[in-house]
């Protein structure tokens, strides 16, 4: 009935608004195949007439398109603010046309997706030099995710080489550059010399968290801001991630260091500078760069007195998807772990029941992972970080710190993690047994544990 009216029916495609934005632009190819199986659905997303002959990568149809009607390079789809720059990416070649048609090559989807984004998240590096070239803007799609952090974002993709994806980090890297010394040269040029000292703009320095307030300055004084100089306002050696995704290398550091990118001990919005941020990632080699850069090893968290074993703690209680969320796939540091061990710094500000000194890194691992997984799975990451840890120093007050926190954090009667008391008691054998202990000493801490459970 429905049909015979002409009605048109298609099987709705998965929102995008339902995706974390980190992955926003990695889920446009799904969208291009679910276009494939479903054609009608360019009509109805309202796309237009040259996102099919793009699609079909004829470019005798969109040459004779452009010709026959200019204005159509303009369309922009009222149903999700997609263009046909944005599935220009795709091909190159078509690309290059619509550029040379003047068509908006920084327009942005009703998600903030620019054509930028999406070449980065397929690995487009052609389409990624001819929209650099076209001086495309480099601002990110959401807060907190540049360019270049999202070119860094490894992802578990067959089609990704690892000489692409660094060609393409050290192209995005050096057009990064560019563009702060374009707005820094701009800012000088423009800006009085007061309002250049209050925003303390030096000649070789690059201020990419200054980025908004001396735009702000530019236009007040009446100067246009090209669209090439939206940059955002992100630390460039912002890394972290919940996954551990976002893997910066020292060449790349390095590079943007000696682009005047100086700024390596502010914190950000969740208090963590760039050096714990790398702990989070267990990045132990821009741990090393951060500290031969003048950053100290025992730098603490901005709103805590806790610093990097307690953050490294946390990636060991997840490992992540980058870790294949496994937690004998996250590294260590022989060089670097061993430094840190001191238990006055390692204990926190926290005053709780099971830490009434303070809660150490152990506490984070063994709390962390009840939460998320069974007895076996506690003990086999408790297992991991002494072996990651621990196991790396023959600091014997630090073992009995360790089987001390475990015993007051792994409470006999919680059901809901543990169980039994019997099962308790068996796990405090075998992780005390690990840290090279005797029956004997297990049985004290669970005869001290139980009468505190009294």
């Amino acid at each position: 009935m429905l049909e015979k009216a002409g009605g048109e029916f298609t099987k709705p495609f998965k929102s995008v608004e339902d995706i974390h934005p980190s992955y926003w632009c990695d889920h446009f190819n799904s969208e291009i195949q679910e276009l494939g199986v479903f054609p009608e659905m360019l009509d109805l997303s309202d796309y237009g007439e040259l996102v099919p002959l793009i699609l079909e990568k004829s470019e005798h149809g969109l040459l004779r398109a452009l010709t026959r009607r200019p204005s159509s390079v303009h369309h922009v789809s009222q149903y999700n603010g997609i263009t046909a720059q944005h599935f220009a990416v795709t091909w190159p070649v078509g690309l290059r046309h619509l550029i040379q048609a003047h068509a908006d090559f920084n327009a942005k989807d009703h998600n903030g997706r620019r054509p930028i984004h999406l070449a980065i998240a397929l690995d487009a590096h052609e389409s990624i030099d001819l929209l650099l070239k076209a001086d495309c803007a480099l601002a990110p799609y959401f807060e907190g995710q540049t360019v270049l952090t999202q070119a860094m974002h490894s992802k578990p993709r067959s089609f990704r080489s690892p000489q692409g994806q660094t060609a393409i980090i050290e192209t995005i890297t050096k057009a990064y550059i560019n563009r702060h010394k374009r707005l820094r040269e701009l800012a000088r040029s423009v800006l009085s010399l007061e309002q250049a000292q209050r925003l303390q703009i030096a000649e070789s320095v690059m201020y990419e968290r200054k980025t908004d307030r001396i735009c702000k300055e530019i236009s007040a004084c009446g100067v246009h801001i090209p669209p090439a100089l939206e940059l955002g306002s992100e630390n460039v050696y912002e890394v972290v991630d919940f996954h551990g995704s976002i893997r910066m290398a020292p060449e790349t550091a390095s590079t943007l260091w000696e682009g005047g990118f100086k700024d390596i001990w502010s914190p950000n919005e969740q208090g963590l500078s760039p050096m714990l941020q790398n702990w989070y990632c267990a990045n132990f080699e821009m741990v090393q760069w951060f500290i031969e850069k003048g950053v100290s090893p025992d730098q603490r968290h901005r709103d805590g007195n806790f610093g990097a074993l307690h953050i490294y703690a946390r990636r060991i209680s997840y490992p992540g998807a980058y870790f294949g969320c496994q937690v004998e796939n996250v590294p260590s540091s022989p060089l670097l772990i061993p430094h840190l061990h001191n238990l006055e710094s390692e204990r926190d500000d926290c005053r709780c029941l099971c830490s009434p000194l303070g809660c150490s890194p152990v506490t984070f691992v063994i709390r962390d992972s009840m939460e998320r997984d069974s007895q076996y799975g506690t003990f086999e990451t408790f297992s991991s970080w002494v072996k990651k840890t621990s196991l790396l120093t023959d600091n014997e007050a630090l073992w009995d710190a360790y089987a001390h926190d475990m015993s007051l954090t792994l409470p006999p009667k919680r059901e809901t993690y543990i169980g039994s008391e019997d099962r308790t008691r068996t796990f405090l054998l075998q992780a005390t047994l690990a840290l090279g202990y005797t029956e004997n000493t297990v049985q004290v801490y669970s005869h001290q544990q139980n009468a505190k459970s009294c």
